[in-house]
């Protein structure tokens, strides 16, 4: 019978650690990139855990990070468990460790900035998608439903003063929308228009 899990925390030197030949997590480009910038902002904030033979079983990317920009001899705090986990444990912990079982309440997401949501990851596709706004350009819209609230100055979100502009069509929305969001229009003189 083995003996109930239990996990400590020690240092270890980041080149020291084994990568679990059977890591089945990957990353692209982008993503190992999102990973750096945060690691450089943030520093190294989450600890890795390993097994007792100093086998990474959580946190392979972020060593791998660590290692890319130099930092591998550097002496860190890991999670290590009371004994050596079983292949079986070792494979489960490091697939559950992994796993994104979260989900986001996307409703509380919308109350941050759009370049705070883009600065920590997100894609505009995922915002697209979770917002639902993926396949807006197919919906079936009330023309007389349409309208784009301006939020005024856009650098104190705080401070709104709000105007409602109806539109006669989704493509006539987008239009003005993209021409506030490249300059071409302010939101001040699409105000004096109305």
């Amino acid at each position: 019978m083995q003996t109930d899990l239990t996990w400590r925390t020690e240092r270890r030197k980041i080149s020291d650690l084994v990568p679990h030949d059977q890591n089945p997590r990957k990353m692209s480009e982008q993503q190992m990139s999102d990973l750096r910038a945060s690691i450089e902002k943030f520093n190294f904030v989450e600890l890795p855990a390993i097994d007792s033979d100093n086998t990474i079983l959580a946190g392979h990317m972020r060593l791998r990070v660590m290692e890319l920009i130099g930092r591998g001899e550097e002496e860190i705090e890991v999670r290590v468990p009371n004994r050596k986990l079983s292949e079986a444990e070792r494979e489960e912990y490091m697939l559950r460790s992994n796993k994104n079982i979260g989900e986001w309440d996307w409703t509380l997401l919308a109350d941050l900035d759009e370049s705070v949501l883009l600065a920590a990851g997100f894609t505009q596709e995922e915002l697209l998608v979770g917002f639902g706004l993926d396949d807006a350009d197919k919906a079936d819209v009330d023309a007389s439903r349409i309208s784009l609230l301006a939020v005024f100055p856009p650098e104190a979100p705080k401070l709104k003063e709000r105007a409602q502009i109806h539109f006669e069509s989704f493509e006539d929305y987008v239009k003005v929308k993209e021409a506030i969001e490249d300059g071409r229009i302010t939101p001040d003189a699409m105000l004096r228009l109305l």
